[in-house]
């Protein structure tokens, strides 16, 4: 079953906190895909400044989601993509 989600942070926070609020949404989609039986094999997330953003977004990827990592393609692009 395919399923297309946008989930964006909240606007006019820190770098750091629009990634915990995206996280944190992106946490509860999982574990509800999860509970269907269901599992995310792509993701792709856009940054306004990806040059200076991206490593810190990995980084965070890593702390939140690191064990399910390894099976998730994960794309970074910038928001003019």
């Amino acid at each position: 079953m395919e399923n297309f989600r946008i989930f964006r942070p909240a606007s006019g926070n820190a770098f750091s906190e629009a990634l915990s609020s995206l996280f944190t949404r992106m946490d509860r989609f999982f574990v509800a895909e999860a509970a269907e039986g269901r599992t995310p094999v792509f993701i792709r997330f856009f940054l306004s400044d990806a040059q200076n953003q991206a490593d810190a977004l990995r980084k965070a990827l890593n702390a939140w989601f690191g064990p399910m990592l390894p099976s998730l393609a994960v794309s970074v692009g910038t928001a003019a993509d």
